[in-house]
């Protein structure tokens, strides 16, 4: 990056276009209406000399990117400063900026649609902020959407043995899309020798630009492209909550054909041709300790059918008889039941299951809700909901708060304009204070390196009043 006077007078510019042009370097913050080249200086710059800085522009930033995944990409994976751990991160120079992106990706619980564009940057990792759990020997369908450009050439790795390398077993599959926003389904079983815990799933939609390599590399530099990495775990085989069959299923009308909690909506989802289970855990509603809720369950086409939800709140993968957030018994087709509940204010926070059953019971077969009970008529239904804990401190209306970068991921640089803060606290989602800083200076730096991620809280106390607002932690590595 250049200095925003570059060699200096007016007529001299640094290529930003969004830095304000001026004669020469600024060294004092005092004079906060200093003019030159006949517009307000920009001296909090950091590519200036007063000791105020604090921000790069949205163009310097871009540049500095598009420099590290181009032609500097080998410093992402160089070791020179010590051990690179984690898998390979994949630069790419052009990037999505002709439209090949990734526009979508959904597994169990991960539904990140949508996210794609032709300004979003080569490589994300979103595996802080989408994970699913996967069982040894399950089978299971991961979709990928692609940008808007065709032809591009899609992948997915699972990094199963946890090496921090994808190797051509862990490969999930190939596919080229011949239509922008064209969807493909990749269908793949879970070794049994898997290893058990936390792994990495990547994704990757390139262009092949001549010589680069066909079928698609984990970690090659494509000209043009995005990679996305995601968060899996690895579990046995009964780790999660019981999956109940049916001899007869929904064939006879028996079927959950609509379910409503927060921002799931799968209604009109039920048929007589439907399966007797349905996973839909990548639809997911957030519920926050102590707060109550209402979830909107409604019927087939049978009459006299058994509706029951539950919510795992515990976290064990067994829907207890505590956990039965309602049930009813129908008396006409396509009838919505009610069910308000309060989630118990000590509910194990993060992902947990929520289950939904619309049943007929035969002869010997239980004849009241039951979350795993083979009933020879019915349908089962898991979504998921995220339990958090209220911090109870608003949003700071204040427009004297800024912060960069945000997400962070090594310290994250707070300024309060010309106020002096006396306090600060850091809060995670589950209230806890985790961290405690006495800055006593406008502009402060706040250390995120041992902080997970994730959304937290700045409360911050200066002249008799409390500022707050939130920012997020995205490690890379």
């Amino acid at each position: 990056l250049l200095h925003p006077w570059a060699d200096g007078g007016c007529g001299s510019d640094d290529g930003m276009g969004d830095t304000p042009t001026t004669d020469q370097a600024t060294f004092s913050c005092t004079n906060t209406n200093l003019m030159r080249c006949s517009q307000l200086t920009q001296y909090e710059n950091f590519m200036d000399y007063a000791d105020c800085s604090l921000m790069f522009t949205t163009e310097q930033g871009a540049q500095m990117n598009a420099i590290l995944f181009g032609d500097r990409a080998q410093l992402l994976n160089n070791g020179a400063c010590g051990t690179v751990s984690g898998p390979c991160l994949p630069a790419s120079a052009g990037g999505t900026s002709e439209n090949d992106f990734i526009d979508g990706v959904q597994l169990g619980s991960i539904n990140n649609t949508n996210s794609g564009s032709v300004t979003g940057p080569s490589y994300t990792n979103y595996s802080g902020t989408y994970s699913t759990s996967l069982e040894r020997n399950g089978n299971y369908t991961v979709t990928v959407t692609s940008g808007d450009y065709t032809p591009d050439h899609y992948a997915v790795w699972i990094d199963y043995d946890q090496d921090d390398v994808f190797e051509t077993a862990e490969k999930l599959g190939d596919w080229q899309n011949t239509a922008i926003g064209a969807s493909h389904a990749f269908t793949f079983a879970v070794p049994n020798t898997a290893s058990i815990g936390t792994t990495v799933m990547r994704v990757r939609g390139v262009f092949y630009n001549t010589g680069e390599p066909n079928p698609t590399d984990p970690c090659f530099a494509y000209g043009y492209g995005e990679t996305e990495d995601y968060g899996i775990t690895i579990t046995s085989p009964g780790s999660g909550p019981c999956v109940p069959t049916s001899i007869v299923g929904t064939a006879d009308g028996d079927f959950v054909d609509g379910v409503q909690l927060g921002s799931i909506n799968n209604i009109g989802s039920g048929g007589v041709s439907g399966p007797s289970y349905q996973d839909y855990t990548n639809q997911s509603a957030t519920l926050v300790r102590g707060d109550v809720y209402t979830l909107d369950v409604t019927s087939g086409n049978y009459i006299s059918d058994i509706l029951g939800a539950w919510i795992d709140f515990n976290g064990n993968a067994v829907f207890e008889t505590d956990e039965l957030v309602g049930e009813a018994l129908t008396a006409a087709a396509f009838e919505t039941q009610s069910f308000t509940f309060t989630v118990p204010v000590n509910a194990a926070l993060g992902s947990r299951v929520l289950r939904v059953r619309c049943v007929y019971p035969d002869t010997g077969e239980p004849t009241s809700a039951d979350p795993c009970a083979n009933f020879t008529w019915g349908e089962t239904e898991d979504y998921t909901v995220m339990i958090e804990t209220s911090t109870n401190i608003a949003e700071s209306n204040s427009p004297s708060v800024s912060f960069y970068p945000n997400p962070a991921d090594g310290d994250l640089v707070v300024h309060m304009g010309k106020i002096v803060p006396e306090h600060v606290d850091v809060i995670d989602p589950t209230g806890r204070i985790v961290a405690i800083i006495d800055p006593l200076a406008p502009t402060f730096h706040v250390t995120t390196s041992a902080l997970a991620n994730g959304q937290y809280v700045l409360r911050i106390a200066s002249e008799g009043q409390l500022f707050s607002t939130s920012f997020s932690v995205v490690h890379v590595h």
